[in-house]
């Protein structure tokens, strides 16, 4: 028994990656998940701030964004040692 970490980046123009990481408690694994959306966050920031106050610049800034999904989930699976 334990709890999986399911992660999806799509990034426009390039490849979709995912992948999945075992944890022993609930906590672990939502600790992971923070970090992973606040990774996101600080990847969507650069662009924007960037750009400014110029609306073209930020629409491209948005086009440009990754889009993650991070969802833990309870699982039968043994859980890590």
């Amino acid at each position: 028994m334990g709890w999986i970490l399911l992660v999806t980046w799509i990034v426009p123009g390039q490849s979709t990656t995912s992948y999945q990481t075992n944890f022993g408690s609930e906590a672990a694994c939502k600790t992971a998940q923070l970090a992973v959306t606040n990774s996101a966050e600080t990847i969507k920031q650069q662009p924007w701030s960037e750009a400014g106050n110029s609306g073209s610049l930020q629409k491209m800034a948005r086009l440009s964004f990754p889009h993650v999904s991070a969802v833990c989930s309870y699982t039968d699976a043994p859980a890590p040692k």
